[in-house]
């Protein structure tokens, strides 16, 4: 499963899913900003 948050909507979110399911495993990724991903279409050959 795969889920979007914000940098203020993250940690409530992790909150709210441990309590939910506490053995859940939870790993953290850091997407692009819409400023990168617009700068990196700019800029494609």
């Amino acid at each position: 499963m795969q889920m979007v948050f914000g940098t203020r909507q993250l940690p409530g979110a992790l909150e709210a899913l441990r309590r939910r399911f506490p053995r859940l495993e939870v790993t953290v990724f850091e997407g692009p900003s819409s400023a990168e991903v617009e700068r990196a279409c700019w800029t494609s050959p």
